[in-house]
């Protein structure tokens, strides 16, 4: 090996033109590879950093007719109560909207999300905790927020008492309950999250009227944790008649619409990763948006 070392070297040495671009096409080529494998693994395999089991992890979209389209409040809980071959469900939508901070204002982007959001994901807080499961019920019932790690660092300077403390979003006093860990970044690739508020306040970030009892009100974009050992084709079987049972039971709603899983991977790939520039809405690129 040694004898084998020396000889390389001399021939090198012999053709320096050679030699330096060798080893510029060398370098170029391990740059590239690591790049490309860094991000099918950031984007398609791990698409979520520091959630847990992402590998049974699928999104949960409405169907309407051929487009996508998103789930109501009241049909996302039908799925989650009636499907035995789910482990949990996470319901959440993007928004933006003004955070002020003292005399600073700013556009921030957050997610309304469900009571359970950060323990279906196997998030852990920072500090302090979550939201809990009755937190997402009721009309603009619980003003309460978890924040990014990075706004706690570069908004309030890692204050350790930063807790109990309110911040405006959208005009309305929200306490700080939580501080997401380093490295979440929301469920939305692409996009760093600011903040999070639970569902029962999606009145005040999405606009409108409340929309949490209103099953034709479709506003929900989620996830499904597959139970172990289980394929995607199985648990399609499940929500699908699932759905069919929606629409016997209200026609005047559900007609002609059903529900769709998609690998991670696949959706991923698609214009879901785009947001509107406006209102945070994904698939604002396959059908009109605000």
């Amino acid at each position: 090996m040694t004898q084998d070392l020396r000889l390389a070297f001399r021939m090198l040495r012999r053709s320096p033109e050679f030699s330096i671009l060798a080893i510029l096409c060398l370098t170029l080529g391990i740059g590239a590879t690591t790049a490309v494998f860094s991000w099918i693994e950031g984007i398609l395999l791990r698409a979520f950093p520091l959630v847990r089991d992402q590998d049974r992890l699928v999104a949960v979209t409405g169907l309407d007719r051929t487009e996508r389209d998103d789930v109501s409040w009241p049909d996302f809980q039908a799925l989650k109560k009636n499907c035995r071959l789910t482990e949990t469900f996470v319901a959440e939508r993007i928004s933006s909207t003004t955070l002020n901070i003292g005399d600073h204002a700013e556009v921030a982007l957050g997610g309304v999300v469900s009571g359970h959001y950060f323990d279906a994901l196997g998030v852990h807080p920072f500090l302090s905790r979550g939201f809990r499961p009755e937190e997402e019920i009721g009309h603009n019932a619980h003003p309460v927020t978890v924040i990014a790690y990075q706004t706690w660092k570069q908004r309030y300077g890692g204050d350790p008492n930063i807790l109990g403390r309110t911040q405006l979003l959208n005009g309305v006093k929200h306490t700080i309950i939580g501080i997401a860990p380093e490295g979440f970044y929301g469920t939305c690739v692409g996009y760093s999250f600011q903040f999070w508020a639970p569902a029962s306040m999606e009145a005040l970030f999405t606009g409108g009227e409340y929309k949490l009892e209103n099953r034709g009100a479709r506003w929900v974009e989620g996830f499904a944790k597959l139970k172990p050992g289980l394929r995607i084709a199985q648990a399609q079987a499940e929500m699908t008649a699932i759905a069919k049972r929606l629409e016997h039971d209200y026609p005047e709603t559900n007609r002609a619409f059903g529900i769709k899983l998609h690998p991670l991977w696949r959706l991923l790939s698609t214009t879901r990763v785009r947001c509107c520039p406006r209102c945070a809405s994904r698939w604002w690129s396959r059908r009109s948006c605000c």
